[in-house]
Formats: structure tokens, C-alpha cells, sequence
């Protein structure tokens, strides 16, 4: 959907995990597989891709850090289908490239950091 941020993969997630009790929907998250094209990141923010990544790995994304300028931009889309931990590890790669890791900080947050700092942050 050309101009929107993510809608295909927002609307996946959420269609996907409606009605779930929390503790069916920490279920899915562990085994979820994305189709082709589910995560389809066309030049985004890593900010906004961040909100997805945190959702994946069952969190909410801290949106008190304070990063200053310094977010990028990726583009991704996946072509075959994906475990939740290949997706994963495909958005922590994108995030690493661009000197980022999504760290947890409670058992549903997760902040957003630059890596040199990413240890101080715990």
C-alpha cells in the first residue's frame, strides 16, 4: 500500500492476534509465521519499524528514550515465509547496520538504543 507505513504488516499482526487471551497471544507470538510480504518495510523509519519489532518479540516499544536525530531509514521485505525467530533476526540485522539493538527493559518493554550503549541501558 504505496504512502502508509506498514499497513500490510500492522494489519497481519493484528488480525492475527484478535481474541487472543494474553497468554495465547504470547503463543503465537513464540510461533508465528509470517507469509511473503508480510513484513514489508519500503524505506521506513527505524523508529517506526522498531514498533513492529517490539510487537513481535511480545513488548511494547519505550517511547520515552530519547535518541536525539540520529534514527535512519530501512527497507525490507521478505520473499519466502518466515519464523517469528527469522524475523527477528532479520530486523535485529537491519538494526545492527544501522549501529541500533532493541533491548529489553521489563517483561513488556523494550527500548531502542544505539549499540555502543546498549549495555549502560539494562
Amino acid at each position: 500500500m504505496s504512502g502508509s507505513f506498514c499497513e500490510s504488516t500492522e494489519e497481519w499482526i493484528i488480525r492475527q492476534a484478535q481474541g487472543l487471551l494474553p497468554e495465547e497471544r504470547a503463543v503465537f507470538i513464540e510461533y508465528a509465521f509470517m507469509p511473503p510480504g508480510t513484513l514489508n518495510f519500503p524505506t521506513q523509519s527505524i523508529w517506526r519499524v522498531a514498533v513492529i519489532y517490539a510487537a513481535l518479540l511480545g513488548r511494547t516499544l519505550d517511547t520515552n528514550a530519547a535518541l536525539g536525530g540520529r534514527l535512519g531509514w530501512v527497507s525490507f521485505k521478505n520473499q519466502t515465509t518466515l519464523s517469528r525467530e527469522e524475523a527477528s533476526y532479520a530486523l535485529e540485522t537491519l538494526f545492527a547496520w544501522q549501529g541500533f539493538k532493541l533491548i529489553p527493559v521489563d517483561k513488556n518493554l523494550a527500548r531502542l538504543v544505539p549499540i555502543a550503549d546498549s549495555d549502560s541501558h539494562r
